[in-house]
């Protein structure tokens, strides 16, 4: 029995073998002049006018044609026709075919049509048994979406899928693409970019050097190194994800907002960009940076959002929730905040405190203005409750207290400071060798201060004072507050690596999603990438499901 099945085997084989040995020969079908020239080769045929051969199914014709019947090739010149089952039609001035390989060389203004994609060159090489047409120099494929060039392209007629490599441009009405090597699927309308690579438009700059782009229903997912520049602002990140039609973008991991003309650098590991309202929102541990020239401020938050204000040249800045912000000069924490760009005003909400130097201010809202032109601080105001508090080396409390106190900055230090409604102090008075002389309790209408090395050097009262130096000795503990005093030192930022302290990364839903490491899919896997589209435009498309699980498709 064993040698019975082995007989049986070896006849598949040798049976197998020679099915995959057998050629088909070129048919010859009409010529108007057919002769043969054995000066070209005793082998040769020459045929003239209205020339046609066969070759499994596909019809070859021209003007005039050699052909070697014997080693089945064929040579054919002018008006040169490849008909592939009615579907693929390659036209040429000269082609050389070779029935056994059923290789086939065209040059000479070359054209070849499948479907509604025609590819241009001057040398297509064509492999009827692969299916695949190559052009070694310069050649032009355009379809009812795109013109795409490049110096070298392949393409794959099962799949409809064109590889390109050197020096590609993609054309499109509404941008154009450059890269040193991308895929495109001409039935989906689908680029996939491997390599340094640009997406350039009226709205934005994409560059990427790994993603894809759906040309159809402008969607697109871009990773390494891959950034989105409007205007003198760049978004980048990880990974990119890009809604053209929407004009939406969100960004994954590592996000870094620059905008060069503010000095101004966002930094998060999500955000989300609205084309339309030009506003970028950032979050899971959002840090805006204000880059100036000695000492940068940052500030920290929860939430952060940048938008430009309707019918001005202003933007605002807005941060949500557990702000913190750090400068060498300056700490502060409230729970929001807004930043006018063009003003300079940061307000403070909700518990705000702000630290300058040896100076603890509080209020129910803070104002605090910078210049916008250099960064450095001008001024504050303390709006209701206001309250100022600096500690001597020996603990005692010099206090502030008004409805509304303002304050000028010298040098980015407080230099002077207005109290204004039910104002209050307790100072702790010295002489000129630091020696403490007494405690000066006043009350007035309104008052004048004048700090010196960020310590109180000087008041004078406006209106109506009620002022009292007493021996230190007969003030008793609960005398030496004003009333709503709140020391808050413990929360101060000691550095900007605090800024993320009891901030722990977030893991957002986008980031759950795994997109392959490489990006690039198998032929089966592009057919699956319609199901994306339709499941993100409510289209049908009638592909598979989609594979590539890293998309942010729900938004």
């Amino acid at each position: 029995m064993k040698y019975i099945f082995t007989i049986i085997s070896l006849v598949f084989v040798l049976n197998t073998s020679f099915a995959q040995k057998k050629v088909n020969k070129i048919k010859y079908k009409h010529a108007d002049v057919h002769k043969f020239d054995s000066r070209i080769d005793p082998d040769a045929q020459m045929m003239i006018g209205h020339v046609s051969f066969e070759h499994e199914g596909t019809i070859l014709s021209c003007d005039s044609a050699v052909f070697y019947q014997g080693k089945n090739i064929m040579r054919a010149y002018g008006n040169v026709v490849i008909n592939q089952a009615d579907t693929l039609h390659m036209y040429s001035d000269y082609l050389d075919y070779h029935g056994d390989t059923k290789l086939a060389l065209a040059s000479g203004n070359v054209k070849l049509i499948d479907s509604k994609m025609t590819l241009r060159s001057d040398t297509v090489r064509f492999d009827r048994n692969k299916q695949i047409a190559f052009y070694p120099s310069y050649g032009e494929v355009k379809d009812s979406a795109n013109t795409l060039t490049s110096l070298r392209g392949t393409y794959y007629t099962e799949g409809k899928k064109l590889v390109f490599t050197s020096d590609v441009t993609i054309v499109n009405k509404r941008y154009v693409m450059k890269s040193d090597h991308l895929t495109y699927y001409s039935n989906y309308k689908t680029v996939y970019f491997y390599g340094p690579s640009t997406i350039t438009s009226d709205d934005n700059l994409i560059y990427c050097e790994n993603g894809f782009y759906d040309t159809r229903n402008e969607v697109s997912y871009f990773k390494d190194n891959s950034y989105i520049r409007y205007g003198n602002r760049t978004l980048e990140g990880d990974s990119l994800y890009y809604d053209r039609n929407r004009g939406f973008g969100s960004a994954n991991k590592n996000i870094v907002v620059n905008d060069t003309t503010k000095n101004l650098l966002i930094k998060g590991q999500y955000a989300e960009y609205f084309e339309q309202n030009d506003s970028t929102f950032v979050t899971d541990r959002a840090v805006a940076i204000n880059i100036m020239e000695k000492d940068s401020l940052f500030i920290h938050g929860d939430t952060l959002m940048m938008t430009s204000l309707p019918r001005t040249d202003d933007r605002m800045m807005r941060v949500f929730h557990n702000v913190k912000i750090f400068k060498t000069d300056m700490q502060g924490k409230c729970d929001s905040l807004s930043y006018n760009e063009k003003t300079g005003i940061m307000k403070m909400l909700t518990t705000p405190v702000l630290w300058s130097g040896k100076n603890q201010l509080t209020s129910d809202t803070i104002l605090v203005t910078m210049n916008p032109e250099t960064n450095k601080l001008d001024s504050l105001k303390l709006v209701n409750n206001g309250f100022i508090i600096s500690s001597d080396t020996i603990g005692n409390f010099n206090q502030i207290k008004g409805k509304l106190i303002n304050g000028k900055f010298k040098n980015n230090y407080l230099d002077i400071i207005y109290v204004i409604g039910n104002s209050e102090t307790i100072y702790f008075a010295r002489n000129e060798q630091n020696e403490l002389i007494g405690i000066n309790k006043a009350v007035s209408s309104s008052m004048i201060i004048k700090l010196k090395d960020n310590e109180i050097n000087e008041i004078s009262f406006i209106t109506d004072p009620e002022a009292e130096l007493s021996p230190n000795s007969i003030i008793p503990e609960n005398a030496r507050k004003l009333k709503g005093f709140v020391w808050r030192k413990d929360e101060k930022l000691k550095g900007k690596d605090e800024l993320f302290k009891d901030s722990p990364m977030k893991v957002n839903s986008i980031t759950n999603r795994t997109l392959p490491e490489n990006l690039i899919p198998s032929d089966e896997e592009v057919n699956n990438i319609k199901e994306a589209v339709e499941s993100k435009t409510g289209r049908r498309i009638n592909t598979n499901k989609l594979k590539l699980n890293n998309l942010d498709l729900n938004r």
